[in-house]
């Protein structure tokens, strides 16, 4: 597997569980555990991360460069129905006739359809 490909894998994980393991890494990526410091050594430097002891915790100082490392397809993937939940409460505050401005952004694009 490239190295790029499991980097993206870490952080993808990172982000759907804040937090993982270096055995869970070990069984979902199959490679060494010389392969698995490396990398998380590689994210943490970058700031994507921070390696505790046994594993790896989202960088929650860094939130958004994570994040701005996917294309717009990838981040509506990521917390989806997490996503659809908030749009869908959201738009019950909104009065009939009403204006409301919608910034940029994946969360706020599920409202539309509200």
């Amino acid at each position: 597997m490239l190295t790029s490909k499991r980097h993206e894998m870490i952080l993808n994980l990172l982000l759907k569980k804040r937090s993982i393991s270096s055995n869970e890494l070990l069984e979902l990526l199959n490679i060494s555990e010389a392969t698995i410091r490396r990398d998380l050594t590689f994210l943490e430097k970058q700031g994507k991360l921070k390696r505790v002891h046994g594993g790896a915790i989202l960088n929650t100082d860094n939130n958004s460069s994570i994040l701005e490392d996917y294309d717009t397809n990838s981040r509506f993937k990521i917390s989806a129905v997490e996503k659809e939940k908030i749009a869908k409460l959201a738009s019950t505050f909104i009065k009939k006739n009403s204006t409301i401005y919608l910034d940029a952004g994946t969360t706020t694009f599920q409202m539309i359809k509200y």
